[in-house]
């Protein structure tokens, strides 16, 4: 049980701009009291706007099951999108004021930011920490009630009247709709000194569309443990070190958390060679010196023995025109362990007859309820016979992969180019081989976000589980 919870500054985060002063505020006074006046001392908590404050300060002294350092200032917890449940992360003062002092060396200085994501995450929050860094107030963007293009535009006209550089931060997400606005919020967006995107992978086509289209985009990687954002356009920030182990990214500098306050035990941070590094969930490359990462180590698939890298085959998948977003996720199999599962949203590219057929075949997106029910194995293990193929005693597939020829295969051309999910598979097939082609593939209107905007995997995967039970998905 933790004591300091009954003193811990327990504020909304979001983006409502009352909520978002009263943030401000905290983080101004704990980070840069006036001289000769002592640090509140008060751990601040930034939760989402609707949470129920006494139900956080019970479960922070249920969670928190260590001892909390002195020097953490803010506790924030991570999405957990993969897991379920995120970490309570205990950060410090000096380690997010490193964050905020390595961007303004990594873009122009000090700037006017336009906050346009919640302030209980760390890209929101981190919004904030630069903001009072730079003794220059943040625009709020309120997007409570949806994200607006024309909101954020009329922000950087506003950002863009005074000296300063100006500044924001986004999803992907984000930047896909402000691709779809008019000419002339683009051009106000365009107008920024730099547009940080990030929160998950962005697709590399749609980072070309908007630097085609004038914006100053600047891909970030980093997370919650990290302060947010520490490695821009592929380069460690100042203060920040980047090395891969065995494919896993490995972090280590000034902007590391202090630890993980609801599990003090855990491995994600190690010392060697007289550094503190934490250890990512993350597998990338070093392309140079500059950092390439490839997707995440808990999410790969392993079909048949062969191990699937679901990012690579989202990428893949987005080449279509057909496809506008994907997310690519493991189901349970009998035989298989697991096979690689499509989940799509079409684009307005996509035939109307395709579309058409997949919805008689998928129809509508299933609900949150729906999507929640529980035991994925028996659902999979029913339909294991409509899966073909053969697996070895080793595990491993007959044959080239772990697919077997099939019906789509046999198909003649006519007929693979009509069916939009034949022509995934195909596609993938072709460019990354038979057995990271997705056997499962379900079209929905949207794909379930959470947080600031990231794809909830879990939320997906139970989904095409939903699909599947109710027949509706397109099994190979």
């Amino acid at each position: 049980m933790w004591d300091g919870s009954d003193s811990a500054r327990i504020l909304p985060g979001g983006t409502r701009p009352d909520d978002v002063a009263t943030l401000l505020d905290a983080i101004h006074a704990e980070f840069t009291p006036a001289a000769g006046m002592p640090r509140p001392g008060r751990v601040i908590v930034p939760v989402a706007p609707d949470s129920d404050i006494d139900e956080v300060r019970q479960a922070l002294a249920r969670r928190v099951t260590g001892p909390v350092s002195p020097a953490v200032s803010v506790i924030l917890q991570t999405s957990g999108s993969t897991t379920g449940r995120g970490h309570l992360v205990g950060l410090s003062r000096l380690s997010l004021t490193a964050g905020a002092l390595a961007t303004e060396a990594a873009l122009r200085g000090p700037g006017r930011w336009i906050l346009a994501l919640p302030a209980h995450h760390v890209a929101g929050f981190q919004i904030l920490v630069r903001a009072v860094t730079a003794g220059i107030a943040p625009i709020v963007v309120d997007t409570t009630a949806g994200f607006s293009v024309e909101a954020l535009a009329r922000a950087a006209r506003r950002a863009r009247r005074g000296s300063e550089p100006a500044y924001t931060s986004i999803v992907p997400t984000q930047l896909s709709r402000i691709l779809q606005a008019s000419p002339e919020a683009i051009a106000d967006l365009a107008a920024l000194d730099a547009i940080l995107v990030g929160g998950q992978a962005c697709d590399a086509d749609l980072l070309a569309r908007g630097r085609r289209a004038g914006l100053r985009l600047v891909t970030t990687y980093g997370m919650t443990e990290t302060g947010g954002g520490c490695v821009y356009d592929g380069v460690p920030l100042r203060g920040t070190k980047v090395a891969t182990v065995n494919t896993r990214i490995w972090i280590s500098g000034t902007t590391l958390m202090e630890g993980y306050l609801d599990d003090p035990d855990a491995a994600a941070l190690v010392a060697s060679g007289g550094r503190r590094w934490l250890r990512t969930t993350d597998c990338g490359r070093m392309v140079g010196a500059k950092l390439e990462v490839t997707g995440r180590a808990d999410a790969v698939i392993n079909t048949g023995g062969v191990k699937v890298n679901p990012g690579l085959v989202e990428d893949c998948l987005r080449t279509l025109p057909a496809v506008e977003d994907v997310c690519v996720v493991a189901l349970p199999h009998s035989e298989w362990g697991q096979v690689v599962t499509a989940v799509f949203v079409p684009s307005a590219d996509a035939e109307p007859a395709e579309i058409a057929a997949m919805r008689r075949r998928s129809g509508r997106a299933c609900t949150d309820e729906a999507a929640s029910s529980p035991e994925l194995k028996d659902a999979m293990a029913a339909m294991s016979a409509a899966i073909r193929g053969t697996a070895t005693e080793a595990g491993t597939a007959a044959g080239e992969d772990p697919t077997a020829s099939g019906e789509d295969e046999a198909m003649s051309e006519e007929e693979r180019d009509r069916d939009i999910a034949v022509r995934m598979r195909a596609h993938v097939a072709a460019e990354l081989g038979r057995a990271q082609a997705p056997r499962i593939v379900c079209m929905v209107d949207a794909l379930p976000l959470m947080g600031i905007g990231k794809v909830d995997r879990r939320r997906v995967q139970a989904l095409a589980q939903a699909e599947v039970r109710a027949n509706r998905a397109w099994v190979r």
